[in-house]
This record gives C-alpha cells, sequence and structure tokens, in this order.
C-alpha cells in the first residue's frame, strides 16, 4: 500500500490508521459510518491491510510483497451473509438476525 513506511514501523501505521480514520475518510470523501457506532480499531486496520496484499497479489503479481502464497481462493457465492462478530463488541445484538445479501457491502 505504500512505497516506504518512511520511519514508522508497520504497528504505528496501523495506530495512525485508527487514530486519523476520521479526518482520513473525510479528506477523502468517502461517507464511513463505522460498524454500527464502533469505529475500527487496531486489528480491523491490519485485517484490511492484510486482504488488501491479498488482493494486490492476485491482481498484479508483478508487485513484491513479503508474502509470497495464497492459502485459498476467493469463490463467490450467491448465498446470504449471516454477520457474526465477536461478543464482546457488542454488535450481534444491534444485528437482531439481519442477513445481508452476497456481495452487498456493510
Amino acid at each position: 500500500m505504500f512505497a516506504s513506511l518512511g520511519d514508522y514501523t508497520p504497528a504505528e501505521v496501523i495506530h495512525l490508521m485508527v487514530d486519523r480514520q476520521e479526518e482520513e475518510f473525510s479528506r477523502r470523501g468517502l461517507l464511513f459510518r463505522g460498524l454500527w457506532g464502533r469505529r475500527l480499531h487496531a486489528i480491523d486496520c491490519q485485517g484490511l491491510f492484510c486482504e488488501t496484499d491479498k488482493y494486490c497479489r492476485q491482481a498484479m503479481p508483478e508487485l513484491r510483497s513479503a508474502r509470497k502464497r495464497i492459502k485459498a481462493r476467493f469463490s463467490p457465492s450467491c448465498n446470504a451473509i449471516e454477520l457474526f462478530f465477536p461478543p464482546k463488541w457488542g454488535l450481534n445484538e444491534k444485528l437482531s438476525s439481519k442477513r445481508l445479501p452476497a456481495g452487498r457491502p456493510l
């Protein structure tokens, strides 16, 4: 995602992303409401970087990454997605058995 992290460690970049998320979404004109009011946490941002890396390695194999192998291939499904989050987040109650059609963003 970055040509260089400069003097930052990967962990520092993740925490910077967490700290600046509202400013950066706003600066880019992106409407992000969070996960039912829950801001992105460091583990969420780490996951975003991980998934972006996997996507980029598949879409542009000529790019270099510290990773070599993609463990699983994506298989689209027409089945509805049943959402479940770690219970300590307190989001499952807010979902009240809502289901999203496959492919629909949160």
